[in-house]
């Protein structure tokens, strides 16, 4: 099994195109939703940040309501590449565990 991956990218632009789909209309909605059927694996939200940049509001919003009901939400950043790879890589593993 692996992760299934639905990446949103350039506000408002996904890999259907313009405006593809109603994920890409939500604003702040997070840039990456993962999906894995395994012990440990669960659904992933993850907002990707690069050097300084920031969340906006509504990006705060959405990982703040995704967590408070329950979700694993992240906002990640080149420099965690060690954690999400650990992360992604541990199945096995219960999330509470994590």
């Amino acid at each position: 099994m692996v992760w299934l991956a639905r990446h949103t990218f350039q506000a408002g632009h996904d890999a259907l195109g313009p405006l593809g789909d109603r994920a890409a209309r939500q604003p702040g909605f997070p840039d990456l939703v993962l999906v894995h059927e395994g012990i440990g694996g669960g659904v992933i939200f993850a907002e990707l940040k690069v050097g300084r940049n920031k969340l906006s509001d509504k990006q705060q919003t959405w990982i703040d309501r995704l967590q408070a009901a329950g979700a694993e939400a992240h906002v990640w950043r080149p420099s965690d590449m060690w954690q999400i790879s650990r992360r992604l890589k541990r199945l096995d593993i219960p999330k509470e565990e994590l």
